[in-house]
């Protein structure tokens, strides 16, 4: 007997990455995309795929909460591809079944912030061991420099002890 679904409809048996693209590919989905991107729609439909078969967990994830997560990043304009650290597809699992999530990351608001017009320098990174100075307990300044070979020309990221984020606005 002939499989009654069609080659966009993934059946259960069929590997989940499969499953995914075939969703991602259908023309409702194409058009969806195409509606919020343009003729970007397709390289940003490629880079959610490309996220999804580079983790383990979005492979499990139920498909259209994968692309509906996207389709958030889609409307802001942010890249879901994992190393340009735009926007993210975070997965998480409630009650057995596993689900995507949309969270921007810190080049994504660095994004969305310069978009407003309203930031001259902005700026944000890690700050390493051998890099804090200190901080002023009166106004809460915290002094830190790079320092030629040191963790952070070493790659050390577990030294990393911090954080930090500047923002100067086109007014001062």
């Amino acid at each position: 007997m002939a499989n009654a679904l069609s080659t966009n409809t993934p059946s259960r048996n069929q590997n989940p990455v499969m499953a995914f693209k075939d969703v991602a590919n259908s023309p409702a989905m194409q058009k969806r995309f195409a509606e919020v991107l343009g003729d970007a729609a397709p390289a940003f439909l490629a880079g959610v795929i490309g996220a999804v078969n580079t983790n383990k967990q979005l492979k499990e994830a139920n498909p259209n909460s994968v692309l509906q997560s996207a389709m958030v990043a889609a409307t802001l304009n942010l890249s879901c591809v994992p190393s340009l650290g735009q926007a993210a597809l975070v997965p998480y699992k409630n009650n057995g079944v596993m689900y995507a999530q949309f969270q921007v990351m810190t080049r994504g608001l660095i994004q969305l912030a310069q978009r407003t017009g309203q930031y001259r320098n902005i700026n944000a990174g890690e700050v390493y061991e051998d890099e804090y100075q200190g901080d002023d307990l009166l106004t809460g300044e915290v002094y830190f420099q790079r320092v030629k070979g040191g963790y952070r020309d070493q790659g050390q990221k577990d030294k990393i002890i911090g954080y930090f984020a500047y923002i100067e606005t086109v007014t001062g």
